[in-house]
């Protein structure tokens, strides 16, 4: 069992219980925090606990190795309007089973690199990957247009040391300057 501090996964709402590293993956038995009021009528104080389940979440990768959260979600009950719940837990995404900041990291990384590499840098499924790029570029596809030119006019152009590739439409006469990755503009 590694010794590793309390505020390591920088989740405040989430208590760790025990840590082990096997194979290159560091797990995490943390413990959900308890839910503020009932879900269904919103009473305080009127829910006990009705059964639990540990339920594994991804998270980031830590010093290289692949995180997972193995989170005791509990049921509860509510007394007030005798119904049965879960409780949403804080900083996750339950539809991929992984944590909001994990989400948001693949969904950038998703656009910069092939979901091959992503996947593998993450320890999920190149599908999960996938689905997640494929949400967010349909996400923001309602908002951008993307237009093709009919004349497409490709000139190169030497500025500040590295030469830029510039693409012109050339019947409306406008410019795009595109600079190579990893080269300041």
């Amino acid at each position: 069992m590694l010794k590793l501090p309390d505020n390591i996964l920088h989740l405040l709402e989430y208590r760790i219980i025990n840590i082990k590293e096997m194979d290159g993956w560091l797990h995490f038995q943390v413990d959900a925090p308890d839910p503020f009021a009932c879900e269904e009528c919103g009473v305080q104080g009127e829910f006990v606990r009705f059964g639990k389940r540990d339920v594994p979440y991804r998270d980031l990768p830590i010093h290289g190795k692949r995180v997972t959260l193995w989170v005791i979600h509990r049921r509860y009950t509510c007394r007030a309007c005798n119904t049965t719940f879960r409780p949403q837990l804080p900083e996750m995404v339950d539809g991929f089973r992984m944590t909001l900041r994990l989400h948001e990291y693949v969904e950038k990384e998703s656009f910069n690199h092939p979901c091959t590499y992503v996947a593998e840098q993450t320890g999920l499924d190149e599908k999960t990957v996938q689905d997640i790029f494929n949400i967010r570029a349909e996400f923001l596809s309602r908002w951008h247009r993307f237009e093709m030119p009919r004349v497409l006019g490709i000139d190169e152009l030497y500025l500040n040391r590295p030469y830029r590739c510039i693409l012109t439409n050339i019947e409306e006469r406008l410019c795009s300057n595109y600079c190579p990755p990893g080269v300041r503009m």
